[in-house]
């Protein structure tokens, strides 16, 4: 049985559409800025915003012709920030272009002038971008490991928007490695930020790599929900691409599921606006699609022309993964038309492809054809051998799924086990436990009473001798007893005196309610010391645009948790607004070192 391979080219776009009216109106505001701004930085900066704003609608030689020119002011000017984002803007004209070497060449320039300046959140954009680029090209683990690092840099700077495009961009990876436990886990956590930070956009490119999933796994009902869904936005959004997508693969589902008619709609409206924005690489994708469909409808001579005009572009391009699956689907024509030589030659140059890729699938998809060929020519060794290498690496994929679901329950039926046992042995301990805490009270019941019943008698005893001395002594007792109250609430007056001050003092240090309610307005504060003074503390700061609150648990209570509090409150101050240190694991480290080194 004959069976078809599909490679996803799942698309990564860098600069999120907004609305067809919203970016005209965009580009209609920067023009007008132009035309009556001089050569400065703001001038630069508006060409470079335009050149993004091109690059969104698929003007790609305006796109480019904007970059440039801001390269060239940003030269003269010396300013090195400008020229970091023209040469940016330029390589993402060039990247959906499909020029994929030159885009490379853009970024990299474009990394080594941000590392100059310091500017990490560019260096981790472009790292996302570079990314993509070695996973279009089949370098899967370039791709991974620039794509860890531009992950990274940005949970390190908080970049929210950033981190959701490493996680669409890792999930890209896993998928086409065939990991797509890994690839949809990247991508629900992708299609979480983007949610959360209302990028209609960017949640409209989640629903559509799930979708992918959901497709390689037979669930067309729920592939067409996401791939629906990621039409719906990109439509809402502008997204020409998004749209172009969305038809292709709405249509490679219909093709899934025999409706061959219903696929070839789709699948050339999808083509008609790659056209019409110039999207070589989506271009390949259209062409294959519907060879494929043509091929199915059993149309073999249009199917193969659509093939050879995906071939030629992903030639042209560079794209591994997409020339494997031309050169794939081109071999499977021949094979039907009983041409053998011509279909083992472009079968072979797949399977190469493949192989370099360390694309299992495509691997697995080859081995099962070359099988079907050799059948067909009456190489019965050779179908057998092939045969067997197409059920050993379907049972090795099969297995490594298998074997992490064993480990999984192996995991987890050892836990239970584990965890009734020490079930068990807490119930034996704690009845044992019982046993002997009842003996030892029975015990120490009759030792305790028989000890009080002998210190009554000795009391009682002794109280009888002593009782005459005590009549006489007691008025001489008394007098000295006043005497030593006077003293004590004297004293006792004086140090509450001093600890009602050090409330003062502790009171005058701690920030006003008034100060943070003005920028916690729902907040309050309950503070309610043990002792008049307290071993607890809050304290408050507003710096560099940064609120940063601390509740402190002191050492002891009274007065030495209050020393301590004096203490902690002097230090936060030091280490927030004298040595300017905001991260909180960084925060309580100088904390630490600094009582350390208080207390010797």
């Amino acid at each position: 049985m004959k069976k078809n391979i599909f490679y996803f080219l799942i698309f990564i776009i860098f600069l999120g559409p907004y609305s067809v009216w919203a970016q005209q109106n965009k580009i209609d505001s920067l023009l007008k800025f132009l035309k009556i701004s001089k050569e400065d930085t703001s001038q630069i900066n508006a060409l470079n915003k335009l050149s993004g704003q091109y690059t969104n609608i698929g003007s790609y030689e305006q796109a480019r012709q904007a970059a440039q020119r801001a390269y060239l002011s940003s030269v003269k000017l010396n300013y090195k920030k400008g020229i970091a984002k023209a040469l940016h803007c330029e390589g993402n004209v060039y990247y959906y272009q499909g020029k994929y070497e030159d885009a490379l060449n853009s970024y990299f320039k474009s990394v080594k002038i941000r590392e100059d300046i310091g500017d990490a959140k560019g260096i981790a954009d472009l790292y996302t971008n570079i990314g993509a680029i070695y996973c279009n090209l089949g370098s899967y683990d370039k791709a991974l490991s620039i794509q860890l690092k531009s992950l990274s840099i940005k949970e390190n700077i908080g970049d929210k928007k950033g981190m959701a495009d490493s996680y669409l961009n890792l999930g890209n990876i896993y998928y086409n490695q065939g990991n797509y436990e890994k690839a949809l886990d990247n991508y629900l956590k992708n299609l979480a930020i983007k949610e959360e930070i209302g990028d209609k956009s960017g949640a409209a490119r989640s629903y559509n790599n799930i979708g992918n999933i959901y497709y390689y796994q037979g669930n067309n009902q729920k592939a067409l929900e996401s791939y629906r869904k990621y039409m719906k936005l990109s439509d809402e959004n502008g997204d020409k691409e998004g749209i172009a997508a969305s038809f292709d693969n709405i249509g490679l589902v219909f093709n899934q599921q025999g409706n061959y008619d219903k696929s070839l709609e789709n699948l050339l409206k999808g083509l008609a606006i790659r056209e019409q924005i110039g999207d070589k690489r989506g271009l390949a994708i259209s062409f294959s699609s519907i060879g494929n469909t043509y091929q199915k409808k059993g149309n073999a001579e249009v199917a193969e022309e659509y093939y050879l005009k995906s071939l030629k572009i992903q030639e042209e391009i560079g794209d591994k993964q997409g020339l494997a699956t031309s050169l794939f689907q081109i071999g499977s024509i021949f094979l039907e038309h009983n041409k053998f030589e011509e279909s083992n030659y472009y079968i072979n140059k797949a399977l190469v492809i493949d192989k370099e890729l360390g694309y299992k699938n495509g691997i697995e998809t080859i081995y099962l054809l070359l099988s079907e060929l050799y059948d067909k020519e009456g190489d019965y060794k050779q179908a057998y051998i092939y045969h067997k290498l197409y059920s050993d690496i379907k049972d090795t994929l099969l297995n490594e799924q298998s074997s992490k679901q064993i480990a999984e329950m192996n995991t987890k039926y050892d836990s239970e086990k584990k965890d009734k046992e020490l079930i068990k042995k807490d119930a034996e301990i704690s009845k044992q436990l019982a046993e002997t805490e009842k003996k030892n009270l029975q015990r120490n019941a009759f030792i305790i009473g028989f000890a009080l019943v002998l210190v009554l008698a000795f009391f009682i005893f002794r109280g009888y001798r002593q009782k005459q001395n005590a009549n006489k002594l007691l008025e001489k007792k008394n007098i000295l007893i006043e005497n030593q109250k006077q003293l004590v609430e004297e004293k006792n007056l004086k140090i509450t005196d001093s600890i009602n001050y050090a409330k003062r003092i502790q009171q005058a240090i701690l920030p006003s309610q008034e100060l943070i309610k003005s920028c916690f307005p729902e907040s309050f504060i309950f503070f309610r010391p043990k002792d008049i003074v307290s071993g607890d503390f809050y304290w408050f700061a507003e710096k560099n645009d940064k609120l940063i609150i601390a509740a402190a648990d002191c050492t002891g209570h009274g007065v030495p948790g209050a020393f301590m509090s004096m203490i902690g409150n002097t230090l936060l101050n030091e280490i927030v607004n004298v040595k300017n240190i905001l991260e909180p694991s960084k925060i309580l480290n100088e904390l630490n070192k600094g009582i350390v080194n208080l207390l010797n």
